[in-house]
């Protein structure tokens, strides 16, 4: 069994009438890599300053090798941070940067040099020592605030939207370079992030969370696959969602399938069905092309059933269609996950 290095127990916090963590309960794996996703507002970031013991809850505890880390000023806590902003020394170059910690802890001349070529030569900013931090680009600064917190060998890695602040072809450069650094360190990343993408590209699990709460915790197909609640299913990738209409006898219509249910009346349940599950076929259902559009290299049909049901479809290989075209879609039973969600409606 895999060894729990971090334990987050029934955190709560509020800011005055409003609530930003509710019973969060979460056991995070040394050496794992995750993501805790979710909208601004969702308590994500609170969450991971709490961790930092830059943010006090109102109750619950924070473990940390089995150690009880809560009361613990943020120095005393053997995590690190890095910030969306990096919080950088502007009057610095790269070499003091990331020896800042290092000389507050006392360490000797000799060990800082070791300990900050062994970190830039990790974040691939060999030769950089001298720079001022001026004189870097984005992505540059961003290696730097990567240095500066791995180079004291933190048990936990807390990352807060690290690559917010970069365009989209530097973040998408970042997260190969962040796994790389996480694997070949094998210490335990803790990334905050609105960015689904972005999650289900890094990490071994995610955390999505919704209004102070936890939705979902699962491994990125998981959560993309099976998602638990219409939050989830809605909030990772743009999938198709029917409300089933009861029919009696336990049967829901949801127009491209009929399918069993052993529900009770009052209860509703949800077909989820990806936009890529859903094939052009001679055997399927009459729907027509309302647009077509292409999005690297993904051709994204959208169609219109008889019944005034709007269904979206990806492709790499459908032909060209134009408005009004009909066609015949077909979707296997094997790719439709369903959900019965009392709380919410679509």
């Amino acid at each position: 069994m895999e060894e729990t290095i971090l334990s987050i127990k029934n955190i709560k916090k509020t800011f005055g009438n409003t609530t930003a963590i509710s019973d969060f309960n979460l056991d995070i794996k040394r050496g794992e890599f995750i993501t805790i996703l979710g909208p601004s507002g969702c308590g994500k970031t609170t969450l991971l300053r709490i961790i930092a013991g830059l943010e006090t809850p109102d109750s619950g505890q924070i473990f940390l090798d089995d150690i009880n880390i809560s009361e613990l000023p943020p120095e005393k806590r053997n995590v690190n941070t890095v910030f969306q902003n990096f919080a950088l020394f502007p009057h610095m170059n790269v070499f003091e940067n990331i020896a800042y910690g290092l000389k507050l802890k006392k360490f000797k001349k000799d060990e800082i040099k070791t300990l900050v070529s062994d970190a830039l030569e990790l974040v691939k900013l060999t030769g950089y020592e001298n720079r001022r931090i001026t004189q870097l680009s984005g992505g540059q600064k961003q290696r730097v605030a990567i240095a500066r917190a791995i180079v004291l060998k933190p048990e936990v890695l807390l990352l807060d939207e690290p690559l917010g602040a970069l365009d989209y072809k530097l973040r998408l450069s970042m997260q190969t370079e962040l796994k790389k650094i996480q694997m070949t360190l094998n210490t335990t990343f803790v990334y905050i992030t609105h960015d689904q993408d972005e999650a289900l590209n890094l990490s071994d699990r995610i955390v999505l969370m919704s209004n102070a709460t936890i939705e979902q915790i699962a491994t990125p197909d998981e959560i993309y696959k099976t998602p638990k609640t219409l939050f989830a299913a809605k909030f990772i990738g743009e999938p198709n969602i029917l409300k089933g209409l009861h029919i009696g006898d336990n049967q829901y219509d949801f127009s491209v399938l009929i399918q069993n249910f052993n529900l009770s009346e009052n209860e509703e349940v949800f077909a989820v069905i990806r936009p890529e599950s859903l094939k052009i076929s001679d055997d399927g259902i009459n729907a027509t092309v309302i647009d077509q559009s292409v999005k690297g290299g993904v051709v994204i049909t959208n169609v219109i059933l008889k019944n005034g049901t709007v269904l979206r479809m990806h492709s790499f290989d459908t032909k060209p269609y134009a408005v009004g075209d009909n066609i015949n879609i077909l979707c296997s039973n094997k790719d439709v996950h369903y959900i019965v969600d009392k709380s919410k409606d679509i």
